[in-house]
């Protein structure tokens, strides 16, 4: 019955992320992805992953195509 609830939960944070993600793609003409930070889902920008990569704050060797496989949705 927990497990049940918290999947609800999940899907209603993903439900929610995806429409804000849709929403900033179409105000910035900028494309969007879905990510798990801490077990929640988060909205980030191309341009600030692209800045953030630039900047060393994830891994050596990961780059953009990385964040396609890792992304829980992305907008076109």
């Amino acid at each position: 019955m927990v497990k049940l609830i918290k999947n609800i939960v999940f899907e209603l944070r993903l439900r929610r992320k995806i429409k804000e993600a849709n929403k900033i793609s179409q105000l910035t003409k900028y494309r969007c992805y879905v990510m798990l930070v801490n077990g929640r889902p988060e909205v980030y920008s191309k341009k600030d992953l692209k800045e953030a990569i630039a900047r060393r704050k994830f891994k050596k060797g990961f780059n953009t195509q990385s964040l396609d496989k890792i992304a829980l949705y992305k907008t076109q």
